[in-house]
This record gives C-alpha cells, structure tokens and sequence, in this order.
C-alpha cells in the first residue's frame, strides 16, 4: 500500500517596563495546541469511517520500500482513490466501485462492501479481476476496541499469488495522527496476515487510520518472509472530497 520534517524555531521575547518608579516583568506561558475532537462513532454510524458516495476521492503521498540485492529502493508516488459507482445491497448496506489511479494511470479498479459486520473487499484487479473467497474483511463493525477478529480465506497476497490466509483484525481506539491535511483523531486498526508462497512462511502487518465522515487517513504495510523485511509501504493523505 513521507513523512513532512518540520523545523521549529525559538523565539525569546525581553519586556522592561519602566514608569512611575516602578517597575515589573511578564512572563511568557505557552498554551499548548488544542487537538482534535476525539474520533466516535456510535452504533449504526459506522459508514462514515469510508464514506461510499460517488465522485468521493482520496489523494496520498505514497512510498514504497523494496529490498533488492543492491539495498533499499525508495519509490515515491502519488495515489488517488475515487468511488465511480455506488448500489444498495440486500439487507443494507452499500457496494461501491473504486478506481486506484497512481499518478493519472488507472491501476486498479475494486470492489467494497459496506454492511452492518464490517468493510469488505469483494474484489481487485482490472483486466483479470480477483475475487477473494470469501470476501476479505478490512474493518469489523460495531467498533469494538481490542476486539480480535478473524478471517480466513483464498485471496490475492501482497507478494502477487493467490494463497490461503489467516488474518486477525483489532480496532486499537482513537488517536491523533499526522497528515498533510493536519492532524486528525482517526482509529488505529491493526491487520495480520499470514501465509505461506513459495515455501516462505510470511507475515503481512498492516496498519490503518480511519477518520469519521473522511475515510482512510494513513496506512502502513509490512511485509517478512522467512523473518526478513522485503517491503513497506506508506500512505499519508493529502487532499480530499467527501460529500
């Protein structure tokens, strides 16, 4: 699936206050930033952690890391995800279709499932689409923190072969995060993926920041085999429409 360095400089203010024989000093007390206003969602609001309405869109930096023979290859880029099509489902709930575009080329087109249990993806690809079997959770519903959830089925790995995955999901609580839009109070999930591809035994660890009424705000993938990092990605948000 770049982090902003942000310098901060000291300023030091002198005050002499002289008059009527007197004299006295002020003191400078700073008053720390106010945060922003605690992710909660209540029960049956949980949609708006991926607001699913169409002409919705997501830009983010994004960097990937992949380890080869020479050392670490940083890719940067930018990624956008916007909701082409949005249609009611049985029972409730919404599916929508998503274009994944890095720059201006379309490189994936999915499909989500929003429902009363969970997020779902239901399928990814454009020219040969895959469908996980069965659909692969990504966010359990009702928000329930430390909750363990699992998942287990065939689907598309991060290393590019369909194979039989255990997953385990916890929504960890609100907590401030940075992005380029400022700082948002978003929940931190906590995704594990395991798996074996090639008679590697490996291990995918992502983590994911989902905001009240914006969607995904930051996201980080891991990704060992055999014990041994081969690649991270980042994803840090950098505009976006939700209507």
């Amino acid at each position: 699936m770049k982090k902003p360095w942000i310098s901060i400089g000291a300023l030091a203010l002198a005050f002499v206050v002289v008059g009527c024989g007197k004299s006295g000093s002020s003191e400078y007390k700073p008053v720390a930033p106010k945060g922003p206003e605690p992710a909660n969602v209540k029960p049956g609001e949980e949609a708006t952690l991926f607001p699913l309405v169409v002409g919705n869109n997501w830009s983010y930096d994004s960097t990937t890391e992949t380890l080869s023979p020479s050392g670490v290859i940083n890719t940067p880029a930018s990624i956008k995800l916007e909701v082409k099509d949005v249609k009611p489902i049985d029972g409730g709930g919404t599916r929508a279709t998503i274009e994944v575009f890095k720059g201006e080329v379309l490189q994936d087109r999915q499909i989500w499932v929003s429902k009363s249990d969970g997020l779902f993806q239901e399928q990814i690809g454009l020219d040969k689409p895959q469908r996980p079997q069965p659909a692969q959770l990504t966010l359990p519903f009702p928000v329930e923190v430390d909750k363990v959830v699992t998942w287990k089925g065939k689907t598309l790995s991060a290393l590019g072969a369909n194979v039989e995955v255990n997953q385990e999901v916890v929504n960890k609580g609100a907590e401030d995060v940075d992005t380029i839009v400022g700082m948002l109070s978003a929940y931190r999930v906590e995704t594990t993926q395991k798996f074996r591809v090639q008679n590697n035994d490996v291990v995918v660890t992502n983590i994911s920041w989902w905001a009240p009424k914006i969607g995904l705000v930051r996201y980080r993938q891991d990704v060992k085999a055999d014990g041994r990092s081969v690649q991270a990605q980042t994803l840090m948000l950098k505009q976006y429409t939700v209507k």
